[in-house]
């Protein structure tokens, strides 16, 4: 039986942070810095609509973004047309490279995000053409709304690729 291996795509292959900090300097004007969202264990509302992974690194001189800004900025991004077809690599090369791996090692692999919807093709295609222009063919990708390890689980996962802890905290 094949090793199915699932991989998050946000933080892990894909740049979404350096295109949330580009969108939010176009906002809010230079020196703003992207933050984490506010979490359930920190007593804040969770909005399922919006991804876990925005932080950004930055100095500290730079000014972070007020929730509601940062809502806004997640309101400007559902208003761009294929915002998820447009993203970097967070390395180059390395989608193509793990889409050879899967040739042969001859595994299983489904891409899980958590991705909220942005204007244009629905999230899942977006983020399909997107793996396909970076070199992975005929790729799975699930969005999901809920807890990774309960996919992981209903999946039958032998491996998870996450670049968030709580995430693999999740999974385990």
């Amino acid at each position: 039986m094949a090793l199915r291996i699932a991989c998050d795509v946000d933080g892990t292959i894909a740049a979404m942070e350096a295109a949330l900090q580009k969108e939010a300097e176009q906002l809010f004007g230079p020196g703003v810095a992207v933050q984490d969202e506010p979490r359930a264990e920190d007593g804040a509302a969770v909005d399922p609509e919006v991804p876990e992974a925005t932080t950004v690194t930055a100095p500290d001189t730079r000014r972070r973004l007020s929730p509601s800004e940062t809502r806004r900025l997640w309101e400007h991004v559902a208003s761009i047309e294929n915002f998820w077809s447009n993203l970097d690599e967070v390395e180059p090369g390395a989608v193509a490279r793990f889409a050879e791996l899967r040739t042969s090692m001859g595994l299983e692999v489904i891409f899980l995000t958590q991705r909220p919807r942005s204007a244009g093709e629905v999230t899942q295609l977006q983020t399909q053409r997107w793996l396909e222009r970076h070199g992975f063919e005929l790729p799975s990708v699930f969005v999901l709304r809920g807890s990774r390890g309960k996919a992981a689980a209903a999946l039958h996962v032998d491996v998870v690729i996450d670049d968030r802890p709580d995430n693999c905290l999740d999974v385990m």
